[in-house]
């Protein structure tokens, strides 16, 4: 299952992205990219601004600048539980412009990486980074 929440103030989400449906086939695909070892976590999108992200990113990962997406799960045992996915609108919008595709594009990418995150892949080591791209991109293609 899957949960929006834009918090107050953010600027630059057109309608379409309102709308919680829209991040459910990214869910769905994601699960359907696992196949059996899909987990069943809850995930609540939140789409931020600049500032609460990069106040996130500071109290979590040390890190004192904005960044796209980051991921929070909130379980014991990788397969059940809760999650939370920030997505950074106003970094979003900048990657899509630089990238030169659609805001829309640019969301579906953050969003899927952050629930591969959520669902404890990452891409620190080369051979993790494969992986997740992998399932990134087969998530992606089911959409």
């Amino acid at each position: 299952m899957i949960h929006l929440t834009i918090e107050e103030g953010t600027q630059g989400v057109p309608s379409l992205l309102k709308k919680s449906t829209w991040y459910g086939k990214y869910y769905r695909a994601c699960n359907t990219a696992l196949g059996k070892k899909a987990p069943h976590i809850t995930i609540t999108v939140i789409l931020t601004g600049d500032e609460q992200i990069k106040k996130l990113n500071a109290e979590y990962r040390k890190l004192a600048r904005t960044t796209d997406v980051l991921s929070f799960y909130y379980g014991e045992d990788g397969m059940t539980g809760e999650g939370e996915v920030f997505i950074s609108i106003p970094v979003a919008i900048r990657q899509a412009q630089r990238f030169e595709h659609s805001l829309e594009k640019e969301i579906a990418r953050l969003l899927v990486h952050g629930i591969f995150h959520v669902y404890g892949y990452d891409h620190v080591k080369p051979q993790e980074r494969r992986i997740m791209r992998a399932l990134e991109n087969t998530a992606l293609s089911l959409v």
